[in-house]
């Protein structure tokens, strides 16, 4: 199915996540009904759109969600199949590692 024809009908059959990356190693993937978030630092959130749209409990520390966890993890990439670091994050992180070094913080 094209995305035009989801555009349109926002209620047709849509057999893939949706996904959305926020600096290296931070993936996020979306269905219709779950939303699971990995961040780099190894945390993670999973909300159930069905129970809680608003995202308001967090339910990715219950082991009955565990294979849900699993199976959408399965379409975020992979540490190999990650972008590199954007220009920007680089430059960002140099110019903390400067005023960090001239303050004498680590």
């Amino acid at each position: 199915m094209a995305p035009r024809r989801l555009l349109e009908d926002v209620n047709a059959d849509w057999d893939r996540v949706a996904m959305t990356t926020h600096g290296r190693g931070n993936h996020a993937v979306r269905t219709r009904r779950w939303r699971y978030i990995s961040y780099a630092d190894g945390s993670e959130e999973l909300y159930d759109h069905a129970a809680d749209p608003m995202e308001w409990k967090n339910v990715a520390g219950d082991s009955q969600y565990s294979s849900v966890k699993t199976r959408l993890a399965k379409s975020m990439p992979t540490e190999a199949e990650s972008a590199p670091e954007a220009p920007y994050d680089a430059r960002l992180r140099r110019a903390r590692a400067t005023a960090a070094s001239r303050t004498g913080q680590k």
